[in-house]
């Protein structure tokens, strides 16, 4: 578990280049990478679409400068997620 929680905590800024030509591609990468951890993951977090996880990482990294990969995941959970 502890090494959920610490990939969970890592920032986002190192791995997905915010600003640059890079940031897209960066984004399907880390999703890409995700998917091979699908098989530990619950039903809710398995169903996440990875067009829907770029867009929510894109956001994410672009609104907080200390993003994490715990941000991501809990963004669709926060009231504000649908609202301007």
């Amino acid at each position: 578990m502890g090494n959920n929680t610490n990939l969970l905590a890592r920032e986002l800024a190192p791995i997905v280049r915010k600003g640059t030509e890079h940031e897209l591609s960066d984004a399907f990468a880390l999703a890409d990478i995700l998917v091979t951890a699908r098989s530990a993951m619950d039903s809710v977090t398995l169903a996440f679409p990875i067009d829907l996880f770029v867009a929510v990482t894109l956001c994410v990294v672009h609104d907080k400068d200390d993003a994490t990969l715990y941000d991501v995941l809990n963004q669709p959970l926060d009231p504000a997620w649908n609202s301007e």
